[in-house]
C-alpha cells in the first residue's frame, strides 16, 4: 500500500533556511562554536550548541539549500523519519549542524549554554548529494535509530555524548558502543530489505555485505564494518575483538 506523504508546514522550510543563514554568519566570524537556530515559529530561544572539544576540520563545510534537505526528509521512505524526525527537527526538538565527524551523519549529545545535553544530528553535504540518495536514506534511518536509542533509554546518554574520549579504561564505553551499533545496522539492513534499497548500494561496500549475512555471521561481519571505518575504531578496536 501506497504511504500518504505528509503536509510540510512552513516552519521546517523556516528553519532549515534560518541554520543556512546563521552557519554562513558563523562561518565568516570565524566562530569557534556552531549556533543551531530553531524554528522561526517556536517559542523556545535559540540554542547555541558548543562542540569546540570536538575535532574540526580545516575544510569549509558549505550546507546545501534548505529546499534540498527538506525534499530529502520529505521523501524518506520510512514513515516514522518522514513524520516524526522531521516535526521533531521543525520544532526544535532535535538540533541540526554542519559538521564533520568522521562520517556522512552522526546522532549526538550535546551541551547547549546552559549546560543541558541536547539531541543534534550532526549532517554533512554529501549526505544531500542525489547519487549517495540510496545510502543516505539508510544512513539517516540509522541516526534516527540512535535517537529512539538515548529518548527510550535504551542507552545511557554517555554512549553519544559530543566529547573527547576520556583517559582510562574504555571497556565499558566501546560495549555499549558495539550494542548501539549493532542494534542501529540491524534496523538500517531491515529497512533496506522492506524497500528494496539493498541492490542499489555500491557492491564494494561492507554494508552491502552486512545486509546480506546471515544470523551467524552478522556480528562478525559487523566487527570487521567497525574496526575498518568507525571513529571509535582506535579506542574500542581490542574490546570488539574479544567480543
Amino acid at each position: 500500500m501506497r504511504r500518504n506523504q505528509p503536509r510540510f508546514s512552513t516552519s521546517f522550510t523556516s528553519m532549515i533556511l534560518v541554520i543556512m543563514t546563521m552557519i554562513v554568519i558563523f562561518i565568516w566570524k570565524g566562530s569557534s562554536t556552531s549556533s543551531i537556530q530553531k524554528s522561526a515559529h517556536a517559542s523556545v530561544p535559540s540554542t547555541e550548541v558548543r562542540i569546540s572539544q570536538i575535532h574540526r576540520s580545516s575544510v569549509q563545510i558549505i550546507p546545501p539549500s534548505g529546499e534540498v534537505v527538506e525534499e530529502f526528509f520529505r521523501t524518506h521512505p520510512d514513515e516514522e523519519v518522514r513524520i516524526y524526525l522531521t516535526e521533531s527537527i521543525a520544532k526544535g526538538a532535535i538540533m541540526l549542524s554542519w559538521k564533520d565527524l568522521g562520517a556522512p551523519a552522526a546522532f549526538a549529545l550535546a551541551s547547549d549554554d546552559r549546560g543541558q545535553l541536547v539531541p543534534v544530528l550532526v549532517l554533512t553535504p554529501e549526505l544531500f548529494v542525489q547519487k549517495n540518495r540510496i545510502r543516505s536514506q539508510m544512513i539517516i534511518l540509522h541516526e534516527y535509530e540512535h535517537y529512539k536509542q538515548w529518548r527510550d533509554h535504551v542507552l545511557p546518554a554517555s554512549v553519544f555524548v559530543l566529547r573527547k574520549v576520556p583517559e582510562g579504561d574504555h571497556t565499558q564505553l566501546c560495549n555499549e558502543k558495539w550494542h548501539a551499533e549493532r542494534l542501529a545496522y540491524h534496523k538500517e539492513c531491515e529497512f533496506g530489505r522492506n524497500h528494496s534499497l539493498l541492490d542499489q548500494l555500491d557492491r564494494r561496500e561492507g554494508l552491502f555485505h552486512l545486509c546480506r549475512a546471515t544470523e551467524q555471521t552478522f556480528e562478525p561481519t559487523l566487527k570487521r564494518l567497525l574496526m575498518l571505518g568507525d571513529p571509535m575504531k582506535g579506542v574500542c578496536s581490542q574490546t570488539w575483538d574479544a567480543l
